[in-house]
């Protein structure tokens, strides 16, 4: 050991192996384990490395009083700072070892949420930036700061930012003592390397300069101006760039996600539904640039994200807490008749109604249900989704499999119906599949004034269907590829009063398609003064419900689960109705008592057909006859009937908690609903039904360059696709249809929009090192 060290802890018999001491030069504590040294920790009171070796040593069995004048803490400092050592969890041992720190409202980790939006925040509310700092805060942590708490640190972050502002002053200065000459030169290089290209796209303006240059012959650019990173900031910024009299400053800049911007009339109303609406408006934002979960929201770039619709969160664990505090009813609600307006449904009588299954292949215990997708049933939840004529989604609602379709299927169209301004004298169609079909369902029909149904018969059985019988025949176009590939089908039908019930209406219908093939169906209905053909119709368009439920899953992923949070059927027991299901005991005495039947009736059948009796038959039929009865009196002794939802909670079945999903689910709805009434005016331009969404989707997840002016931007959108001249054409007149619409940017700033197809060649890279 170096004898200028100063020893703090010698050894002896109490302690023969332990001993610290201070180096100087460094100050820092050295530990050695008799000759060797174990470890060296800063010689300071506060760190936790220093507190971490007076709980050890204190575990060790040093002296507890020579620790307390070593270390300088008190007695029970220390053993707190021992049991630190020996904590199972990393959160106690921090905790401990911070003491009282440890509850302060201003973590770390709010100083380092505060230290990485200081900037932006401060530029935009240069004024109130304390109060808008700890609505952020509040809204991100949920912990209410004073404006005390956190004013040393914003001090702290301000100096900093006035002294780099002053050094970039200093460099400036620098510039300025540069030749005129030297100067010109500079901007002659920005000239010739191309800086600014291509004026028909940018619409460059310029502030003229006293030698009252033409800004449009030559580009003047200020002193110590860095034209590669022009901001568009307050007045006062403004001011300090170019003079009063010139034009009002712009900056451009390189964005991605660009193509956003065309949804905005669609984000600026979102964000009015809630209080929290901007997160909402992020979240739509990323299911419409294709991040169609949180998790892969890590690929979008949160600062050109944040330039276009204003306020964001970056960290999905913040994304994810949000989402679990917004999703209640409330929301659910709002959200429902947010995209009920969108879709106009209040002008729709006509709506189709089905369940979207999702399998789950986890190890929770969850009901079991019919999966239309893998022809099987498995642990599944359904998603009944409610469609507009037109195939627009406009509610949906998530379940298990405790009540089945039929059960489910009122209770959601009364909670669909309050929709509606006056839902008491609005009278609506529901088109369902076969999975509706039922006496009890036909008689509350029946006893619905406001509610018809429209369904197939099921297990319809056709009769030899004659021509010449038919009530009336008729044909049906449906477009392909464009508006003049027309596809005519023809349909012949006999409208009747069903035999099975005479309140209702059969339809049979013979259907032929282009290729010649003919169908018969069967259509089932309580309405009786609705024309045939507008049932038939509604019925045989059922299949673009079907295809939007491929389009959500495909574009939108819907099917996906979100949270995999469960609840026990205890804690719903309260908002279920109780139903009676058959024990399992007694279903398995009715599996045995069915073999057994087999077997008994295969051995009666041979034994009344045999010309000689055979003893072995006859005694194996005895033995099973009375097998018979043992089974028929255990069944009477077995209760047949107990309550389901009992059973469920005994056998701890798990409902999945779907309060986060909804709210994701019916943001996906709106995004479709949003993207096909762009696509509507696209598609008039284009009227190519093959590939339109396709390049719709790709204008929309481009980026380019933007433009900022006061009171407008100018986007130049640079597709990543490169357009046959026609379809150029066709996408230069769809946004100059956008243009005439007055876009409003949705970062709260009212400014105007304009958009320009433009290309990579009408730029040239400038690298700002």
């Amino acid at each position: 050991m170096n004898k200028s060290y100063q020893q703090l802890l010698g050894i002896d018999k109490k302690n023969p192996v332990f001993s610290l001491s201070v180096n100087p030069h460094t100050n820092q504590i050295h530990c050695y384990y008799g000759l060797d040294l174990l470890e060296i920790v800063p010689n300071d009171k506060k760190h936790i490395a220093y507190k971490h070796l007076a709980g050890r040593l204190y575990n060790a069995g040093i002296n507890l009083k020579k620790l307390c004048s070593v270390f300088g803490f008190d007695p029970r400092t220390i053993k707190k700072y021992g049991k630190a050592v020996l904590s199972d969890t990393p959160e106690e041992m921090i905790k401990i070892l911070m003491g009282q720190e440890y509850h302060r409202k201003l973590t770390y980790e709010i100083q380092g949420y505060i230290k990485a939006r200081f900037l932006k925040i401060i530029k935009t509310h240069p004024r109130s930036y304390n109060l808008e700092m700890r609505k952020e805060i509040y809204d991100v942590f949920e912990k209410k700061l004073s404006a005390e708490t956190i004013r040393p640190l914003l001090k702290e972050l301000k100096l900093k930012m006035k002294e780099e502002s002053l050094q970039e002053k200093e460099e400036d200065l620098d510039c300025k003592c540069l030749p005129e000459a030297n100067k010109k030169n500079e901007v002659d290089v920005f000239k010739r390397e191309g800086v600014f290209q291509g004026k028909q796209h940018l619409d460059c303006e310029f502030p003229q300069e006293s030698n009252n240059v033409n800004p449009t012959q030559d580009l003047e650019i200020e002193d110590g101006m860095n034209i590669n990173n022009l901001k568009h900031e307050d007045s006062d910024h403004k001011s300090n760039v170019v003079s009063q009299k010139s034009k009002p400053l712009y900056f451009l800049e390189y964005c991605y996600h660009l193509g956003l911007l065309l949804f905005s009339p669609i984000l600026n109303k979102i964000e009015k539904v809630n209080p929290k609406g901007w997160i909402l408006k992020q979240w739509l934002s990323t299911i419409l640039l294709g991040m169609i979960n949180i998790e892969q929201t890590k690929l979008i770039h949160f600062d050109d994200l944040e330039t276009l619709i204003g306020r964001s969160i970056k960290d999905t664990g913040y994304q994810r807490k949000h989402l679990k505090n917004l999703a209640d009813d409330s929301l659910m609600k709002d959200l429902l008749g947010f995209n009920f307006n969108l879709v106009k449904s209040q002008e729709e009588s006509d709506f189709y109604y089905d369940p979207h299954t999702k399998q789950y292949t986890g190890i929770n215990k969850i009901l079991k249900g019919w999966c239309g997708s893998k022809h099987k049933v498995d642990k599944a939840m359904h998603m009944d989704m409610i469609h507009t004529s037109k195939g627009h989604p406009v509610y949906i609602h998530h379940c298990d499999n405790y009540y089945d379709l039929r059960d489910r299927f009122f209770d959601q169209v009364n909670l669909f119906r309050n929709l509606f301004k006056e839902p008491d004298k609005q009278t609506i169609t529901m088109i369902v599949d076969r999975g509706i079909f039922g006496k009890n369902i036909f008689n509350k029909i029946k006893d619905e004034p406001n509610l018809h149904l429209i369904t197939w018969e099921k297990n319809y059985k056709p009769n030899n269907f004659k021509k010449e019988d038919a009530s009336e025949q008729f044909q049906m176009t449906r477009l392909r590829n464009n508006s003049t590939d027309v596809l005519f089908y023809s349909f012949i039908y006999q409208d009747a009063k069903w035999s099975k019930d005479s309140d209702l209406r059969l339809i049979r219908v013979q259907a032929t398609n282009p290729k010649g093939r003919t169908i018969e169906l069967g259509i089932l209905t309580d309405d009786l003064i609705r024309p045939a053909k507008e049932i038939i119709c509604l019925m045989l368009k059922r299949w673009i419900q079907e295809n939007d439920f491929k389009y959500l899953e495909k574009h939108f992923g819907i099917n996906q689960i979100i949270s995999y949070l469960t609840i026990t059927y205890e804690k719903y027991k309260k908002q279920l109705r109780d139903k009676e299901m058959k024990s399992g005991e007694y279903k398995a005495l009715e599996k045995e008592l069915k073999e057994i039947k087999k077997g008994l009736k295969d051995l009666l059948y041979r034994e009344h057909n045999a010309v000689k009796k055979n003893s072995k038959r006859t005694k194996k039929i005895d033995t099973l006859t009375q097998d018979k009865n043992n089974v028929c009196n255990k069944m009477q002794e077995t209760e047949q009937n107990i309550s389901r939802l009992d059973f469920l909670i005994q056998a701890n079945y798990k409902i999945f908690n779907f309060q986060n999903k909804k709210i994701m689910d019916l943001l996906k709805i709106i995004a479709r609903n949003a993207f096909y009434q762009l696509l509507e005016p696209f598609r008039k331009c284009y009227d190519n039904f093959r590939d339109d969404h396709v390049l719709l989707r790709n204008l929309t997840h481009t980026s380019g360059v933007i433009q900022f002016y006061e009171n407008e931007i100018k986007c130049f959108l640079i597709p990543t696709v490169q357009y046959q001249p026609e379809i150029k054409k066709i996408v230069q007149q769809f946004l100059q249809q956008i243009n005439q619409t007055n876009y409003i940017m949705p970062d709260g700033s009212n400014r105007k929009i304009s958009f320009t197809l433009s290309e990579k060649s009408a730029f040239k890279l400038a690298f700002n090192l």
